[in-house]
């Protein structure tokens, strides 16, 4: 299992939110956005799984089946009480809301940019690269000791 640390899944929030809007946009352009489900549903839902290691939802046998679960199915919530115990209240309320299934109560993307979960990021200068790139050593390193 491999957690991402907050500060660290912080920095690839933003740009998953990012990547969501161009994905929206994009979306948009070509006419699909009749799709109910947007884009930041999915980037909680990736949220999640960087954040506890582990996929929210139980093994599907078929797309089909994903497909149900994620758009008809409740979402999945992070709790400080079990999956999200040591995570700060801004995190865990960021990716709730992110979560958030019915259009109309869910905040649109440029109130999601002012959550105080990424304006605490604002002055940071992360570089995702370099930073995806220590995990995958890290990760190299841990298969390599335990092979050993």
């Amino acid at each position: 299992m491999h957690v991402v640390a907050e500060q660290d899944a912080c920095a690839v929030l933003r740009v998953l939110v990012i990547l969501s809007v161009l994905v929206l946009l994009y979306k948009c352009v070509l006419g699909l956005q009749s799709v109910r489900l947007t884009c930041n549903v999915y980037a909680g839902i990736t949220l999640i799984e960087l954040a506890t290691g582990f996929f929210p939802y139980p093994k599907w046998n078929s797309v089909f089946e994903q497909l149900q679960q994620v758009v008809h199915g409740d979402p999945p919530r992070l709790d400080p009480r079990s999956n999200g115990a040591g995570f700060t209240v801004e995190f865990i309320n960021f990716v709730n809301t992110c979560l958030i299934k019915e259009e109309s109560q869910r905040p649109k993307y440029t109130k999601l940019l002012e959550h105080p979960f990424i304006k605490r990021s604002d002055g940071e200068n992360v570089d995702v690269a370099q930073y995806v790139s220590g995990v995958m050593e890290r990760w190299d390193q841990e298969a390599m000791d335990q092979s050993a």
